[in-house]
């Protein structure tokens, strides 16, 4: 069987690995007192209220007809708080009804050492918008507040009308955040090598080093002591590290409202990826990217972030995400020590031997055999009757991947990251010849063994079945 290293999935990487993340919000006061606050757009009004979730007192702004459809916006980490939203709020309120606020230990709000999980900044919206909006609503969360909007939609469907996500933060499992960000520069150079290194050595040499630190992260956050020894009771911290611990492999499934997802293809906070696994994962999403823009698009590109927004709230211009159907082949591809090649397309059998960054992308293929090569797939689709991926001393790394087969994965010596993956295999899921580590960002996993939702890293021992 699969087993956990030290019984649990734990951190993969250094901390300091997710320092985009916890440099937005290094600069925060933790002394209880509130940020200034800027001056309010025109038409904008601002309330300071006692909110029962956290205990303090929060920041809410208000704009638009009160009779108008309403719209709720959910920001990020960072210094700024709701007035992310700014650039956004007055266009938006010539149309609706427009909510917003300071979370909890951010900005205009009090800043307090408190457990900032998903689940409780989401219970706290239901406060917020218990007595100020009529009917289903549309949620807008960027960045934290995106991961808070998937968490609230998923908690209570019935109030969302339309749900848009905008470049949210956390979703991948911490290693593979990791591996993410320090593959797009985003935090230096600290733990790059270890993801440089040939894929031998990562499945084989580092196979008992992957996953693990000394300390747990919710033995950091989840309690009060820890999070002032470690975060300095700092509010960002404490609601960074939260997010990266939550687990959205089960509760994806159940947000079925329409979503459109808005992302930067330069973003070094929220990988591309996490869009790409989002968009494989939610029943009834629409993805839209924003090139070369950042973490940021309502400051980096407002101009052109502006119509998307406003368009994604209106229900229109974005196209439904649709996985690689079924289809079948007789084609065959061979990859033999080359560097880049690309394979895309419909195949019967892809062997790799002794490959370089190899891809596989809007593809279906019934089998994938790789000896000694590094592979990423994006999209892709196995239906076998028999092994449907047979990987040895091999990294494969794959997002919005789907497979259908009597085994999934015959394993020796190998390193697989899977995110947003849809596996179902009819005998097992992985058959594991010699020693390997499986990473799983929120991943749909059905197997004689297994059934539901699959995240964290796991050690996969020879001779197991999952």
């Amino acid at each position: 069987m699969l087993r956990f290293s030290q019984g649990r999935p734990v951190c993969a990487v250094p901390i300091a690995a997710f320092a985009p993340l916890f440099a937005l919000g290094l600069a925060w006061p933790t002394d209880g007192r509130a940020a200034p606050t800027a001056d309010l757009p025109a038409g904008v009004s601002e309330t300071m209220v006692f909110e029962p979730v956290f205990q303090g007192r929060t920041r809410i702004l208000t704009a638009g007809n009160p009779s108008a459809e309403p719209v709720v916006l959910v920001h990020g980490i960072g210094e700024a708080g709701a007035r992310d939203w700014y650039g956004v709020l007055p266009g938006l309120a010539q149309r609706y009804r427009v909510v917003a606020f300071d979370l909890p230990g951010f900005a205009g709000s009090d800043h307090r050492n408190q457990t900032f999980t998903p689940l409780m900044y989401a219970t706290f919206i239901q406060f917020v918008v218990r007595e100020r909006v009529r009917g289903p609503f549309t949620l807008v969360g960027h960045s934290l507040g995106g991961a808070v909007a998937l968490r609230y939609a998923s908690v209570w469907p019935a109030d969302v009308k339309r749900l848009v996500v905008v470049d949210a933060a956390g979703i991948l499992y911490r290693s593979a955040l990791a591996k993410e960000v320090l593959q797009l520069g985003g935090a230096g150079k600290p733990a790059i090598n270890i993801w440089q290194r040939s894929a031998k050595a990562i499945a084989g040499k580092l196979v008992d080093q992957f996953g693990r630190v000394p300390l747990d992260l919710d033995a950091i956050w989840g309690a009060q002591t820890a999070r002032r020894i470690w975060l300095g009771s700092n509010s960002a911290k404490i609601a960074a590290l939260a997010l990266i611990d939550e687990d959205f492999s089960r509760l994806l499934d159940r947000v079925t409202v329409p979503t459109a997802l808005i992302w930067g293809t330069a973003d070094h906070v929220a990988p591309p990826r996490t869009a790409r696994l989002l968009a494989a994962r939610l029943p009834d999403a629409a993805l839209t990217w924003l090139d070369k823009v950042g973490h940021e698009p309502m400051h980096q590109a407002p101009e052109r972030f502006l119509p998307l927004l406003q368009a994604a709230i209106a229900g229109h211009g974005f196209a439904r995400w649709k996985a690689v159907p079924p289809a079948t082949s007789t084609r065959d591809g061979v990859c033999k020590r080359e560097e880049g090649k690309v394979f895309t397309g419909a195949w019967r059998r892809i062997d790799a031997n002794d490959c370089e960054r190899m891809r596989i992308e809007h593809a279906t293929v019934q089998e994938l055999v790789a000896n000694d090569s590094e592979i990423t797939l994006e999209d892709v689709r196995f239906d076998s009757p028999g092994v449907a991926r047979r990987i040895q001393d091999s990294l494969v790394t794959a997002t919005a991947l789907v497979v259908r087969a009597a085994i999934a994965f015959d394993l020796d010596q190998a390193q697989l990251d899977l995110a947003g993956a849809d596996v179902e295999a009819t005998v097992m899921g992985t058959r594991v010849d010699d020693d390997s580590v499986g990473v799983f960002s929120a991943c749909r996993w059905y197997t004689p063994q297994r059934q539901g939702g699959l995240h964290g890293v796991f050690k996969l021992e020879t001779e197991s079945a999952y």
